[in-house]
């Protein structure tokens, strides 16, 4: 028969995420980031009120920085070809590591013509 594989073929695929979906859910975080900044500006406002120094307010501040943040990593992650040319897609949503990616876009297109 034939002899076993020696490596892994690893093959990119580039899949497209929906519009719709990315606009909706887009919409949906920068509402929570907004909320996040209300709750953080009353936070700071009546940090001088005592319920709220009861609820250790440094904590609830650094939860509602954390849940921004995690919020505003969704229109990072919504990058596709819709919104970046090929040649800069590996730039953008990758550390490249010093490698030239064209050429392996270019090697990669070649192998599945064949």
């Amino acid at each position: 028969g034939k002899p076993p594989a020696d490596r892994t073929v690893v093959l990119e695929e580039h899949r497209l995420l929906s519009q719709k979906l990315f606009a909706s859910v887009s919409v949906f975080a920068g509402l929570g980031i907004l909320l996040g900044i209300v709750c953080l500006t009353f936070n700071i406002y009546n940090g001088n009120v005592r319920y709220i120094q009861n609820s250790q307010p440094y904590l609830n501040n650094m939860t509602a920085v954390g849940c921004m943040m995690a919020l505003a990593a969704v229109f990072p992650l919504g990058i596709d070809r819709y919104h970046v040319n090929r040649p800069q897609f590996p730039v953008v949503c990758q550390v490249t590591g010093g490698r030239n990616r064209e050429n392996e876009w270019e090697g990669l297109e070649r192998s599945q013509r064949a």
